[in-house]
């Protein structure tokens, strides 16, 4: 398991060309404005997050996914096709492949080896889990112009 860098370096790479690319046509994608990314420490486990970046697209972090998502049951992620055809997978036991996915955010966790997460159910869970590109799903964000 590799110690991470909460600039998220690969999944930001593959999130801002790729992600673009396949998810946004060409007018969509002019819409999506570049943001200053502010990677806060993890304050409960006073894990070090690493170097703000300039992103179009990004990871929650875990203050963002407390105050944009009114509760937890507003948090619970639905899974697309494209994302199930990704290798997304559950992790609750629950036969409903559609609904209830563990969420990566771009906080650290409890150490340098884990991820804060989005829990199944909506639970934010700053202990996270360990940093494999085999656990959780990706949600990504963005801020759009609108003008």
């Amino acid at each position: 398991m590799q110690e991470i860098s909460f600039h998220l370096e690969a999944t930001s790479r593959t999130t801002n060309e790729e992600f673009l690319n396949e998810a946004f046509g060409p007018e969509a994608t002019e819409m999506i404005i570049t943001s200053h990314v502010v990677n806060d420490d993890n304050a409960e486990w006073e894990t070090e997050a690493g170097n703000d970046t300039e992103d179009r697209i990004f990871l929650l972090s875990l203050d963002e996914a407390d105050k944009y998502f009114a509760d937890d049951e507003s948090r619970i992620a639905s899974c697309t096709a494209y994302a199930l055809a990704q290798a997304g997978f559950k992790t609750d036991g629950d036969t409903d492949d559609t609904e209830g996915y563990n969420w990566w955010l771009r906080s650290p966790g409890s150490s340098e080896k884990y991820i804060a997460k989005v829990n199944y159910n909506g639970k934010i869970d700053p202990y996270g889990f360990p940093n494999m590109p085999a656990i959780g799903a990706v949600r990504p964000a963005l801020w759009i112009n609108i003008g």
